[in-house]
């Protein structure tokens, strides 16, 4: 495939990678990501690791094309366009990533997977709030990531079970206050009934069944507990004693 003639954007980190520099240039948008082509940035402060991660996502997923390897989280912000997928450490000289640059790079469409060692539940909370689809633990093997990779780009939340402990601990953790509408349309949804039927069981409108998905949705991602799926509600909902 001949090179495209619009310049790679430049940025300040000497370990920024261009298209020249990895696989054979290919489009990076959201599109491609579905048909397995895929930007990646990976934001860590250990340079020892960065490189040996990025080369073994391209090795693994040939479509996946590093253009940014480096610790600023700040600095993928100014990349256009957004990369797809950011690998991003919860650790970074001692602190977490801003609030700012992670809730800015989720809100530009990028797919945000904390890969770090760090399982401090309120650190962990806070980033699912501010958009973070999923953690996997750094003592995760690669079969392990490029499943969570994989299903990062298909839009799918992953979570680490050791991660995921961290989301329920802490006695400052409370089950989100439900109204009795809501708590009866997850019960009937976590129990695999589709949203027509649902709303025929509760004499309501899909489209009322939709609204109370998405405060449902809402109110536990608030807390640090998210439930974007129908499975995720499904254990949510049997952790909470409503189904069996």
């Amino acid at each position: 495939m001949p090179p495209r003639d619009d310049p790679a954007p430049e940025h300040t980190s000497s370990e920024h990678v261009t298209a020249e520099q990895t696989a054979p240039e290919q489009a990076a948008s959201s599109t491609d990501s579905a048909i397995g082509t895929a930007t990646v940035a990976i934001i860590d402060d250990h340079a020892i690791l960065r490189g040996p991660l990025g080369d073994a996502l391209v090795a693994a997923r040939p479509g996946l094309r590093v253009v940014y390897s480096g610790d600023d989280a700040a600095e993928v912000l100014r990349i256009a366009p957004t990369p797809d997928l950011v690998l991003l450490d919860l650790n970074l000289h001692g602190k977490p990533p801003s609030n700012e640059a992670v809730a800015g790079l989720a809100s530009k469409g990028a797919r945000i997977i904390i890969l770090s060692a760090m399982q401090e539940p309120d650190t962990v909370r806070s980033m699912v709030r501010l958009g973070v689809l999923g953690f996997v633990s750094k003592e995760a093997n690669q079969s392990e990531l490029l499943v969570a990779v994989d299903a990062a780009l298909a839009g799918d939340p992953i979570m680490n079970a050791t991660i995921a402990s961290a989301l329920t601990a802490g006695s400052s953790l409370n089950n989100p206050p439900l109204t009795d509408k809501e708590q009866q349309v997850l019960i009937l949804f976590a129990g695999g009934l589709k949203i027509s039927v649902v709303a025929r069981r509760l004499g309501i409108s899909p489209n009322t069944v939709k609204t109370h998905l998405k405060r449902i949705r809402e109110k536990h991602l608030q807390v640090g507990r998210p439930v974007p799926t129908q499975t995720h509600m499904l254990r949510e909902a049997t952790r909470r004693g409503l189904v069996t």
